[in-house]
């Protein structure tokens, strides 16, 4: 009896992070899925790394990146192991989890993974995009200089003071290059979904978590912003639009 096609997800935690934080997300996930295979007959397996628990979330965006790369092999090995093969790939990170995504990836490209293996999703919640930005503010200004000395090289990799490629540039500038792997092989995703706090996530905010240029709900109390909720999850803005006869600020 031939085994079956396995359609693998990966659930990335974030910084001081353990699996046990997605343990909610892989629960409605079982719960959705409680038949075991898709439409066309391919099997859900959900992998939540274990190797990047703690003070390992310390160690930086690329070696966290890694460790989560030879998870992934390994747990394929076990899947093979079983008799079945995997055929999909999908990934979800949380906050640094997403950045360790978007490198997890460019490492399974740079390996010829997607030559056999089709990717499908891959999704980020609050995950800090274009890096921890420096505010006008004195609090800012305060983290910024402390964030890469506390949190060793994942903080200079967030704050961008890292020299990571052999030119001198920081690794989120080169994750966001075209011309790089790692945006390569995240192109190469036909479904991809970022979601980010509109308020109140003093960490990581709206602009670096949804790359955007501007905060629409920055000014929301004044700038007449419409907010329309999604009728099946109302945690989710489904639209916003701002009111020209109000200024934005």
């Amino acid at each position: 009896m031939a085994g079956a096609d396995v359609h693998l997800l990966v659930l990335i935690h974030g910084m001081w992070g353990s699996p046990s934080n997605l343990a909610e997300m892989h629960r409605h996930i079982r719960e959705m899925r409680c038949e075991p295979a898709e439409a066309d007959g391919v099997k859900l397996r959900v992998l939540l790394p274990e190797t990047n628990q703690a003070e390992g979330t310390y160690d930086g965006i690329d070696w966290g990146g890694e460790r989560v790369a030879e998870e992934i092999y390994d747990e394929i090995k076990k899947i093979e192991s079983e008799g079945d093969k995997v055929t999909k790939f999908s990934v979800t990170g949380y906050s640094l989890g997403g950045l360790v995504a978007r490198y997890v990836v460019g490492i399974l490209r740079q390996r010829k993974f997607f030559d056999g293996v089709t990717p499908v999703n891959f999704n980020t919640i609050a995950t800090p995009h274009i890096g921890l930005l420096r505010y006008p503010s004195f609090w800012s200004r305060l983290a910024s200089t402390l964030g890469p000395r506390l949190l060793s090289r994942t903080g200079e990799q967030f704050y961008g003071v890292d020299k990571w490629s052999a030119g001198g540039r920081p690794l989120l500038e080169v994750m966001a290059d075209p011309e790089r792997v790692f945006y390569q092989a995240l192109s190469a995703f036909p479904n991809i979904r970022i979601y980010a706090n509109a308020v109140n996530d003093v960490t990581v905010p709206y602009i670096t978590a949804a790359i955007e240029p501007e905060d629409p709900f920055l000014y929301r109390k004044t700038n007449g912003l419409t907010v329309e909720l999604d009728e099946k999850y109302s945690p989710l803005i489904k639209h916003c639009l701002h009111n020209k006869l109000f200024p934005q600020r």
